[in-house]
């Protein structure tokens, strides 16, 4: 959880429940069990790193945060202690209209591209290691390709929410065929993707305020979503 607190940009405030629904669809914390069983352990987890001064809660709120000299060390020890930079890669609040180039797609495990300003998604870039790809809160973000998600087999954390001009997923999706977590709340999505039923090993899905979305067919095949 610790270095998984370093995919947010500095001086975020990151809430306390999505954290842990990250985690749990990661597998860092074991969901098989229950939800509130879970749920409780990810407030266990984040309590000792408040007490170890390397997370700080928001006083009033369900929300922490990670002072910069923490994150910096954070994404040093996910990096491989620095020996593998792209497998880490965050470039989060920093004004990006596209995604970054990246040497080496083959050994990135987790990227997060949130609160950018990326305009698209295409391509089908080769992700063999992929795990988590966070996305959400990319402004002008209108298209994803349909080849896009084609190579990420070990993906299991995709966050797509408050992208109000994203009103489709495409039917690629079923390439994720690891995928446990997707938010997509706070989208313009209108339906879901045909894609959506063959990921059969998706136990969290998030569509709170998704208003123009007029279906949600499919979802009855998802038998490990918990509710």
């Amino acid at each position: 959880m610790f270095a998984y607190c370093a995919l947010f940009p500095e001086d975020y405030n990151i809430d306390k429940e999505e954290l842990i629904d990250y985690l749990i669809g990661e597998g860092i914390i074991d969901g098989s069990e229950g939800i509130e069983r879970a749920e409780n352990k990810g407030y266990e987890i984040i309590g000792d790193l408040v007490r170890a001064s390397l997370l700080m809660e928001e006083v009033g709120t369900e929300q922490v945060h990670m002072h910069d000299v923490v994150r910096e060390m954070a994404s040093w020890i996910a990096s491989e202690l620095g020996r593998e930079k792209e497998a880490f890669i965050v470039h989060a609040g920093v004004g990006l209209s596209e995604i970054p180039k990246v040497k080496n797609w083959n050994v990135v495990r987790k990227m997060s591209l949130m609160k950018n300003k990326i305009r698209k998604l295409d391509g089908s870039p080769e992700c063999p290691e992929l795990t988590t790809l966070l996305l959400q809160n990319n402004i002008f973000l209108e298209n994803i390709s349909s080849e896009f998600f084609k190579s990420m087999p070990k993906l299991v954390v995709l966050d797509l929410s408050q992208n109000k001009h994203l009103t489709s997923v495409p039917d690629g999706i079923s390439e994720l065929v690891s995928l446990q977590y997707l938010n997509l709340s706070r989208t313009g999505i209108r339906h879901l993707p045909m894609g959506l039923q063959e990921l059969k090993k998706l136990i969290h899905l998030d569509l709170l305020s998704t208003s123009n979305l007029s279906s949600i067919a499919g979802i009855s095949n998802l038998h490990n979503l918990m509710i």
